[in-house]
């Protein structure tokens, strides 16, 4: 298999799903067509963002998959483009093999269609990545993410399901326990500061497994969907979800960048990955647009 040099499959090998097995199966299919693979286990958090700049620097065109969730792939995501931006030469494709709890990512992406396959029919197509910027005091924080970015109760809702026992009931307890403890946080925009329970900055048409929050997948038009949930009291946040649940999320609005100054929301999540930051900081959302190359339907 000529397109590629190598495939780096990462992955947790203590994680409580079926990450390992998954990635060893994945490794023999792709050998099968003549890819060279390499096992790449992590070692505790935050490994897969080395594991996969190393690995996109090190080959002229490596496959470079995470075997895990979509917080898992949020690192490999990370690490890759570390490598970006360390040389302009590197040229990795990124991919996900679902082992996770969500897997919002695979699943709008290709569904049930086979890593294998998509490389056998070499359908390497671009991939736009949000770019998250905090910025307080004299400190500045920067992240990617391939499919959502979330404030409010996204992002206390997905600390607790990690958190949490795993199975549906502890989840949802979970998420009912966030609803009652959740306190509204500020945004100042230019019409002045509100306050808001959720805000949303997506470019995957769903979330959460069951939360659809657009009509269309934008991963490489240069946009995303901001989803907006102002204040109100927990029983009207909890119909509002519900309306995404049965429809599309109201109120979608697509945006290329977000400005804002923010309080009282030191919670940020990142595809599966949930980040703490101080309690008064300024936001931006900006789209990094085709940035990367990646495996999908």
């Amino acid at each position: 298999m000529k397109i590629f040099s190598v495939a780096v499959l990462i992955y947790n090998p203590k994680s409580t799903g079926d990450a390992e097995p998954k990635a060893k199966v994945v490794a023999k299919e792709l050998e099968a067509l003549g890819l060279r693979t390499v096992l790449s286990p992590t070692r505790h958090a935050g490994h897969a963002i080395t594991l996969a700049r190393e690995a996109a620097l090190s080959s002229p065109r490596p496959l470079i998959v995470s075997v895990s969730g979509d917080g898992g792939y949020n690192e490999v995501i990370n690490g890759v483009m570390s490598a970006l931006e360390k040389s302009s030469q590197v040229r990795p494709v990124v991919a996900v093999v679902a082992a996770g709890n969500a897997n919002d990512h695979k699943r709008t992406m290709r569904d049930d269609v086979s890593l294998a396959e998509l490389v056998r029919t070499k359908k390497v197509k671009p991939l736009d990545l949000l770019r998250l910027t905090v910025r307080y005091d004299s400190e500045i924080v920067q992240r990617y993410a391939h499919s959502y970015i979330g404030l409010g109760l996204s992002a206390e809702g997905g600390k607790a399901i990690n958190e949490s026992e795993k199975g549906g009931l502890h989840e949802a307890n979970a998420i009912l326990q966030t609803l009652r403890n959740h306190e509204p946080f500020m945004v100042r925009r230019p019409m002045g500061w509100r306050r808001y329970d959720s805000l949303v900055f997506a470019n995957i048409p769903e979330m959460a497994k069951v939360i659809k929050l657009s009509k269309h997948r934008r991963v490489r038009d240069g946009q995303f969907d901001v989803l907006a949930i102002p204040h109100h009291s927990w029983w009207n946040v909890a119909v509002t979800l519900l309306k995404s649940v049965v429809g599309v999320h109201p109120g979608a609005k697509r945006r290329r960048h977000f400005d804002a100054h923010v309080r009282n929301c030191p919670l940020i999540q990142l595809d599966g990955e949930v980040i703490e930051v101080p309690k008064e900081y300024h936001l931006q959302i900006a789209v990094r647009k085709r940035v990367l190359e990646s495996l999908y339907d």
